[in-house]
């Protein structure tokens, strides 16, 4: 004969089984915003929050290299 605390046990068992969400993969790292502030100029005290993931931050950086690089190259400035 099972007892009364064996059948609370094994129902509770089945009914943490029965509930338990299915897990759901999270979005993946290149979809998730990423969110940074920066300070608006000409402000002590406002910044301006700007939202991209992560694909777009480094597009952005790419551009910015680029743009850099084209303006050293057209005055003549040379790295090295």
């Amino acid at each position: 004969m099972i007892g009364l605390f064996e059948t609370t046990l094994a129902l509770a068992m089945l009914a943490d089984t029965a509930t338990a969400a299915p897990a759901t993969p999270a979005a993946p790292p290149a979809a998730k915003q990423i969110c940074k502030r920066f300070a608006v100029t000409g402000s002590l005290a406002v910044t301006k929050k700007v939202c991209h993931t992560k694909a777009e931050w480094d597009l952005l950086a790419e551009q910015a290299r680029n743009d850099t690089a084209e303006m050293q190259r057209s005055r003549g400035y040379r790295a090295e």
